[in-house]
């Protein structure tokens, strides 16, 4: 379904907002509630879209994995608070329709103030055409570059 909206979309930028939330949504479906990370007391363990929304919503130190057959292995990371927003960083751990685009990190501050569908697509769509200088990264080049 992402690889067709891929292939079909007038907008990579908006293409790629579009799977990092339903990468987001996809784990949701799999997983509920969250664990305090045993390495780390600090970042709790999302197991859920839900969980990790709600940890959005107040900036609290969070991670979060979304595993896809198709659309391969996704991690995010919640910082903390940061200028006005949310620092949270993003990953692909593996994506088998684009092996270039694993462990590339993209770090962007978000408005936690609305939406987390929202805040992600908006920041990632502005980012992308350089509109934005909320996000830094090596992935943020493969933004710019489709």
């Amino acid at each position: 379904m992402i690889l067709h909206k891929l292939l079909n979309s007038q907008t990579g930028t908006t293409v790629v907002a579009e799977m990092l939330i339903t990468l987001l949504v996809l784990g949701a479906a799999a997983f509920g509630g969250y664990r305090i990370h045993q390495h780390s007391t600090a970042v709790a363990v999302c197991d859920s879209k839900s969980c990790f929304e709600k940890k959005f919503s107040a900036c609290e130190k969070a991670s979060y994995t979304v595993r896809s057959k198709y659309d391969g292995t996704f991690y995010s990371e919640i910082y903390g608070p940061k200028d006005d927003g949310c620092s949270m960083l993003t990953r692909y751990t593996y994506y088998p329709n684009n092996p270039d685009w694993v462990n590339k990190d993209l770090v962007c501050t978000y408005d936690n103030s609305v939406g987390f569908d929202e805040s992600i697509s908006s920041t990632i769509q502005k980012a992308a055409v350089g509109q934005s200088t909320s996000c830094e990264g090596p992935f943020l080049k493969v933004l710019q570059n489709l």
